[in-house]
């Protein structure tokens, strides 16, 4: 299991490249409610008048996920993976673009990420419409086919690549 350590070095990495002031903290789930984790901004109250005050400093709780069965672990994960993959399908623009991109996880993948991400936060996991999940992702008939056909090309590929796997 990662330490808080591992998450502080990362966090570290981050901010090296995106400067903010933040504290890093793993919490029992019960000082967190049902989330894995939680932001908030630790506001300085009760400073005298012309008094000088440190800036507010933002604090990142995790879950420790102690109280979690081994299938809901296992759901949470799924839907992390789900999440970054759904992202690179809606991204996808056909092979002959995905042969020159120069990376898998760019800028416009992020966008998606956040897409997929935003549309799970609002709409929740439970089953909608094909319509209504095709018109919250921006989905036409033809986008979906295209998808379709690129990953399943994908999978036929892996396949002959890999087929004891």
């Amino acid at each position: 299991m990662k330490s808080i350590k591992f998450f502080q070095d990362l966090a570290d990495r981050i901010v090296s490249a995106y400067p903010v002031e933040y504290e890093l903290e793993i919490r029992d789930n019960e000082d967190i409610g049902e989330d894995q984790g939680e932001f908030y901004i630790e506001t300085w109250e009760g400073a005298d008048e012309g008094e000088v005050v440190p800036e507010d400093k933002m604090v990142i709780c995790l879950s420790k996920f102690e109280d979690l069965t081994r299938d809901q672990l296992i759901d949470l994960l799924r839907l992390q993976v789900f999440i970054h993959e759904m992202a690179h399908a809606l991204q996808f623009r056909g092979t002959e673009y995905e042969e020159v991109r120069d990376i898998d996880h760019d800028a416009e993948w992020g966008v998606k990420v956040a897409s997929v991400y935003e549309f799970l936060m609002e709409n929740g996991i439970e089953e909608l419409s094909e319509e209504d999940r095709d018109a919250i992702l921006g989905l036409t008939k033809e986008s979906k086919e295209l998808i379709i056909s690129n990953l399943a090309a994908a999978i036929s590929r892996d396949m002959e690549t890999y087929p004891n796997d």
